[in-house]
C-alpha cells in the first residue's frame, strides 16, 4: 500500500478502480501517524453519552443529529482526535468539551450553534482553522485559549 503524507494524516492512494486495496486485494483500515508510530482509526458516534462512557483514544468523531448540546468535558483529553463532524442541530458546545484534543486541526461550527462555552477548545494545540457559521451568539471566555497554531477564524458577517 502506498500513502500520500499530508502533515500527520496518511491518506492511502486509490487504486485504478477507486478502491483502497493492499497487495492482498483487501481494504485496509485507515491509519494515522503519531510521531514514528502508526495507530488505527477509531470512529465514535456521540449520542449524548456521559463523558465517562467515551473512549479517550478516538480519532474520528461524528455528533449524532439528535444531539443539541455537547456535554461538559465530553471529549476532554481525546488527544488523538483528528476529525469532528458537527451537524445542524447542535445548539451549544459545553464547557471544556474539546479541551486538550491535541491533534484536532480544523473545526466547523454549524449555524444552529448559538453558544460555545468557556474553554470549549482550550489547549487544542494544533487547531489551525475555525469556521463559525451564521447563528453564533456567544463565545465565552477562553473558548480558544492556548490554541497556539490557530491561523484563521472565519466569523460570519
Amino acid at each position: 500500500m502506498q500513502y500520500l503524507t499530508h502533515n500527520t494524516i496518511l491518506t492511502p492512494i486509490l487504486a485504478q478502480n477507486n478502491t483502497m486495496e493492499n497487495a492482498n486485494g483487501k481494504r485496509p483500515s485507515s491509519a494515522i501517524a503519531s510521531g514514528d508510530n502508526e495507530i488505527s482509526r477509531i470512529d465514535f458516534i456521540y449520542t449524548g453519552q456521559d463523558n465517562s462512557d467515551i473512549p479517550r483514544n478516538i480519532t474520528h468523531l461524528r455528533i449524532d443529529s439528535s444531539v443539541t448540546t455537547i456535554g461538559e468535558k465530553a471529549f476532554m483529553d481525546c488527544s488523538q482526535l483528528v476529525k469532528v463532524d458537527l451537524y445542524e442541530g447542535v445548539e451549544a458546545i459545553g464547557e471544556r468539551a474539546f479541551t486538550s484534543c491535541k491533534s484536532l486541526k480544523f473545526i466547523r461550527i454549524p449555524s444552529s450553534c448559538k453558544v460555545i462555552k468557556e474553554g470549549a477548545f482550550l489547549w487544542c494545540e494544533k487547531l489551525e482553522v475555525v469556521e463559525l457559521c451564521e447563528g453564533i451568539k456567544k463565545i465565552e471566555k477562553d473558548a480558544f485559549c492556548r490554541c497556539n497554531e490557530l491561523k484563521s477564524i472565519t466569523i460570519p458577517s
